[in-house]
């Protein structure tokens, strides 16, 4: 087997959408220009949530990254999630032909006051536009 064709960095590019934190309210991610890309897988990572906590995860879309075009939500991509799934890790799956370029993963909090841990990371792979940067820094590589 010829693992240079494993090599991460030749199909898919890790995006930070929103940072691991503790959140108490609603939050938008950074948007992820997904250009080049046929698919999205957005890793969501949950730690501590309160007892009486619930809450979603949404995949949200724009053409202009907001500036004239404000994000909606994709139908379908969502999670819900309650405070019994404290320590999971769940994903999101969106192919990515017919939505619009920029995406984000947005945070709702339905039960006011109450703590999530929570993070949400963009796999974007298929790459099929070379021109689009899809270089990132490895924290290291063994092939």
């Amino acid at each position: 087997m010829n693992f240079s064709t494993l090599n991460p960095s030749a199909f898919c590019k890790p995006a930070r959408s929103i940072d691991p934190d503790t959140y108490t309210a609603s939050a938008n991610g950074t948007s992820v220009d997904c250009r080049g890309f046929e698919h999205a897988l957005v890793v969501i990572a949950l730690n501590t949530i309160s007892s009486s906590n619930t809450g979603t995860i949404t995949i949200e879309q724009s053409s202009d990254d907001g500036s004239s075009d404000s994000f909606a939500a994709i139908s379908g991509a969502l999670y819900t999630f309650t405070g019994t799934d404290d320590d999971a890790v769940k994903a999101i799956a969106v192919r990515l032909h017919g939505k619009e370029r920029y995406l984000r993963a947005v945070y709702t909090e339905t039960a006011t006051g109450q703590s999530t841990q929570i993070s949400a990371i963009f796999v974007l792979m298929g790459p099929q536009d070379r021109s689009n940067d899809q270089s990132f820094s490895y924290a290291a590589s063994v092939l």
